[in-house]
């Protein structure tokens, strides 16, 4: 009994490692993700601001 019990909690450890590795893969991701996203949207805005600003100097 002590034999599989020993078995059973070793699966659980490595199970909780896989998840672990997984939620940090995913972090990662997500994270790099999201830069990348504010990167254009920012980029979006400012060129937007720059033709509003361009139109505005070139009106009469």
């Amino acid at each position: 009994m002590n034999k599989t019990h020993k078995k059973s909690g070793q699966g659980l450890v490595e199970y909780a490692l896989i998840i672990g590795l997984i939620a940090l893969a995913a972090v990662i991701a997500l994270t790099n993700l999201g830069t990348k996203i504010t990167d254009g949207f920012y980029a979006r805005i400012q060129s937007n601001v720059d033709v509003a600003e361009q139109t505005i100097t070139e009106a009469p």
